[in-house]
């Protein structure tokens, strides 16, 4: 038996007899035919689906498989393949999902995307290798309406800075000017970073690496013009305001130490910011007055009455100019002006109404009528002009033995209370003392 040759089995190995063997496979019926225009854009399609479900967190595995699938879709080109109206509409708005992800997959995988277009080294028209050049334009990409109203809305901002930077340079301070100038630097480079691409560029740049922005798009130019605006009306409203209350502030020191040079100096740079300020008009008057500039003292008493017609304490030192003056009758309307309204007033003004209204009668020789007013003084309030205007009256009505006791009260008061002395002319405490050693006028 082991000498013996097996016969073959039919149908194990060799064919049966009168069974013909079949023909080896033909070569063409292995190669698989390309997949058709519809079959890639499925596989682009779903490689897009399984990307946005992922999204923000995709993979870079889920990013190539959509580029790769976008690349065997441009090949359709190549292989002359015809693309119908239905396949061209998809493919146009599955290339916009992509583009409009390219933001969000270039902060994921930026060094992953500049990686594949080395190693694709692509064409420029297949795009999609090239996501992160896209993202970086649609980064800072602006709508034209957005671009029209931050335009707007800084052009608003240059003219109300404009105008700031003007009042501060009406000051003509060293300090004023280099805020004006960082002011302007500052809205110019702001703008810039709304209005340019690569202002744009710039500023993403900044808030990336702050980490607290992807994109400077529409909204955030919106914002940022808007802000510029808010600062810019900020800047105007209360710039100005906060330097003239600054020399203000120094003025009233100076005021305080009677440097009234330099006090003046500090009201007149606070007006030029605050023109129509009646209540700083007063200070410098006040200034002018205390330091001997009568002339520009009126000035600004008159600037105030202009305004304000029934203001008493502009009218009342402004009649007291007039006396000093010698020109008893415009004073005497200006105070008969002040009596009109003279129960309103409060106590420490009568006062200088009435010591007034005495010495301009006193002038006039009316010392009768001069006495009354000057006693109505000492009745609202024991001031030393009033009794040395009242010594004068008596003098002039032959009653000295009256008068010797009021200058002896008024060198009285400015010896307990030196402050009083403010509302005596320069020569009156000596004018009293002669009187009393009996030294004539």
């Amino acid at each position: 038996m082991s000498g013996k040759h097996k016969q073959p089995h039919p149908g194990k190995g060799l064919p049966a007899r009168g069974v013909p063997a079949s023909p080896p496979p033909s070569t063409s019926n292995t190669i698989k035919s390309p997949p058709s225009a519809g079959a890639r854009l499925a596989t682009y399609e779903n490689a897009m689906r399984n990307l946005a479900r992922e999204m923000p967190s995709a993979s870079s595995k889920q990013v190539l498989a959509v580029l790769v699938a976008r690349d065997q879709v441009n090949q359709l080109r190549d292989e002359g393949a015809q693309l119908e109206a239905a396949d061209v509409e998809r493919l146009a708005k599955l290339d916009g999902e992509l583009s409009d992800a390219a933001v969000d997959i270039d902060s994921i995988h930026r060094q992953e995307l500049a990686a594949w277009k080395r190693s694709m080294d692509p064409e420029s028209e297949r795009w999609w290798w090239s996501l992160h050049d896209l993202a970086a334009s649609e980064r800072v990409k602006l709508r034209p309406r957005t671009a029209l109203f931050a335009t707007i809305l800084l052009g608003l901002s240059f003219a109300i800075t404009g105008d700031t930077v003007g009042q501060l340079l009406k000051l003509a301070a060293i300090s004023a000017g280099v805020v004006a100038i960082i002011v302007q630097a500052s809205l110019t480079f702001l703008t810039g970073s709304v209005l340019t691409e690569s202002g744009r560029k710039w500023a993403l740049n900044t808030l990336g690496g702050l980490g607290v922005a992807k994109t400077f798009r529409d909204t955030k130019v919106t914002v940022m013009a808007v802000a510029i605006l808010a600062m810019s009306l900020l800047a105007w409203w209360l710039l100005p305001d906060t330097i003239a209350r600054y020399y203000i502030s120094r003025g009233d020191s100076y005021s305080t130490q009677k440097e009234w040079s330099q006090a003046i100096d500090r009201y007149k740079r606070a007006l030029t910011l605050r023109p129509v300020d009646l209540s700083l008009h007063y200070k410098l008057a006040i200034a002018y007055d205390s330091s001997f500039q009568f002339d520009q003292a009126m000035d600004e008493y008159r600037a105030i009455v202009a305004v304000d017609s029934a203001n008493a304490s502009a009218l009342n030192n402004l009649a007291r100019l007039y006396i000093i003056e010698k020109t008893e009758d415009p004073a005497l309307r200006l105070l008969d002006r002040v009596s009109e309204h003279l129960a309103t007033l409060p106590v420490e003004q009568r006062y200088y109404v009435f010591k007034n209204r005495g010495w301009v009668k006193f002038g006039l020789q009316l010392y009768n009528d001069a006495e009354d007013d000057l006693r109505a003084a000492l009745r609202a309030r024991d001031g030393p002009a009033a009794h040395y205007l009242l010594g004068q009256v008596l003098e002039e009505l032959k009653r000295p033995e009256e008068a010797n006791p009021h200058y002896e009260k008024m060198l009285e008061i400015v010896a307990h209370q030196p402050e009083t002395e403010a509302e005596l002319e320069p020569d009156w405490i000596i004018r009293a003392q002669r009187k009393l050693q009996g030294g004539g006028k």
